[in-house]
């Protein structure tokens, strides 16, 4: 039996148009060029959801993020690509290999149905695989300081360090000593890649491998290596993006500049990306794997007035590249313009391996014809004030909910606004008069409220909804 490989590859906050044309971000990225060559490029991909917590429901579960839990993470209810996998499959050998992200860490359930669970930390691993122990004294300390949290000496010293350590001035001082390093507090694409290359025989030791590999490299704060500027113009462009400063009072200059760091991240991510292709081809692993390359979500720069990817439903932070190469066997070499989601890309991979999706994803396999050409991204806001409007095709509001069922929709098509009311019964009781508008809106409706398992919270908090359609 020949082997078979899946990578899935997620580049945290990496955008669509510096991936699709990195020339007008005055880059190159001659890796991923030559990679979606011999790939299909889905050009209008969208997340389920603006940053971390909302969109990786739908990647590793095929499922909206207010589906059962507020954006934050994976529910009793879900299950996840490599659950699945393992339920279908056992012997099928499953890593992760993350570069510290809290949000898809182990407490949100993203560590289901996998075997080897890398959560990698500059300081060490923060957990160890079984078979993994000789991974250093650093790895041990913070592996048993999480798994003993309840012991209470653990609580006693994590008392004493949130104290000392977790208030405004400490994290100031924390960025500014990054800036210094030029060193996140999330390690590398080049380490996790050296983690995969040193223990590669143990984690490709099965005839089926399925790899996640998280890169924090292009999140802020941007922090590229090779760039001459100081340390302290790093520190004050860092607070522009986390709106210490206002974004209003940025210079033209350093506007330019802070553009030029998030590329240069980009391009160092290419450079890592290449290595891991010229390993799987001297190790003939390429032709015959499944390699899908995406993000979660992207950035924005001042497009709607902000940096950063806050809860806010924007091109900027949905439209993500997603770009799949198929084994050679298949010969699927393509641009492929119909809107596709997060939440097609678990069905995919259980497709490849020949495995039914599972009855609770609500994506399709990207391996057939049938695309539902339509992309649903949802958040929960906050705001009082509702958010600037999206450049997307469409967009709808929850605005109110009242007792008898009847829920209120703003929406924006076309440049044009709309009252609609709908009634549980998914029958719209005030018809718009755009015919097409009408009926994608019933099917986003039928989706939604098929999925009522919603917290009374998420029921009371402003809910927004971003439909793509085409």
């Amino acid at each position: 039996m020949s082997k078979k490989l899946v990578i899935i590859i997620t580049v945290d906050s990496l955008r669509f148009d510096i991936i699709n044309n990195p020339l007008l971000w005055n880059i190159k990225l001659p890796y991923i060029d030559n990679f979606k060559m011999d790939s299909v490029f889905y050009k209008n991909h969208y997340s389920v959801g603006p940053n971390t917590p909302y969109s990786f429901p739908g990647i590793i579960a095929s499922e909206y993020p207010l589906m059962y839990k507020r954006g934050l993470g994976l529910s009793k209810s879900s299950k996840s690509l490599f659950g699945h996998i393992k339920d279908s499959l056992p012997f099928v050998k499953t890593t992760a290999i993350i570069s510290s992200n809290m949000w898809i860490d182990k407490i949100f359930n993203y560590s289901k149905g996998i075997d080897n669970f890398f959560f990698v930390e500059n300081t060490g691993l923060k957990y160890i695989p079984d078979d993994y122990t000789n991974l250093g004294l650093k790895s041990k300390i913070k592996s048993y300081f999480r798994y003993n949290k309840n012991n209470r000496l653990v609580k006693f010293i994590k008392r004493i360090y949130l104290s000392m350590f977790n208030n405004m001035i400490s994290r100031d001082i924390s960025k500014l000593i990054a800036c210094i390093k030029r060193e996140k507090k999330s390690p590398r694409f080049s380490k996790l890649l050296d983690l995969f290359f040193k223990y590669s025989e143990k984690i490709l030791s099965e005839n089926i491998t399925v790899l996640w590999f998280h890169a924090m490299d292009v999140h802020l704060p941007y922090l590229p290596k090779n760039i001459d500027i100081s340390s302290r113009k790093l520190f004050k462009l860092w607070k522009y993006v986390i709106g210490r400063i206002s974004p209003k009072k940025i210079s033209k200059s350093d506007f330019s500049l802070l553009k030029q760091l998030y590329a240069k991240e980009v391009e160092e991510i290419d450079q890592q990306f290449g290595r891991l292709i010229n390993w799987l081809k001297s190790n003939d692993l390429y032709d015959d794997a499944l390699i899908v390359f995406t993000s979660d979500h992207g950035d924005e720069f001042l497009e709607h007035g902000e940096f950063n990817h806050l809860d806010k439903l924007t091109e900027e932070l949905l439209h993500v590249p997603l770009i799949i190469k198929y084994p050679v066997s298949l010969g699927k070499y393509e641009v492929v313009k119909c809107i596709t989601s997060h939440i097609d890309i678990a069905p995919t991979i259980a497709d490849f391996l020949g495995i039914k999706p599972h009855k609770n994803w609500k994506g399709k396999s990207l391996l057939g014809n049938s695309h539902k050409n339509f992309a649903i991204s949802e958040v929960v806001s906050k705001k009082k004030k509702r958010t600037k409007k999206s450049r997307s095709d469409f967009f709808v509001e929850r605005v109110s909910f009242d007792g008898n069922g009847i829920e209120k929709y703003l929406v924006k098509f076309n440049n044009k606004s709309y009252s609609i009311k709908v009634d549980r019964k998914i029958e719209i009781i005030e018809q718009t008069d755009n015919e097409k508008l009408n009926l994608i809106l019933k099917t986003i409706l039928e989706e939604h409220m098929k999925m009522e398992k919603r917290s009374r919270s998420i029921e009371k908090a402003k809910k927004l909804f971003s439909v793509h359609v085409k």
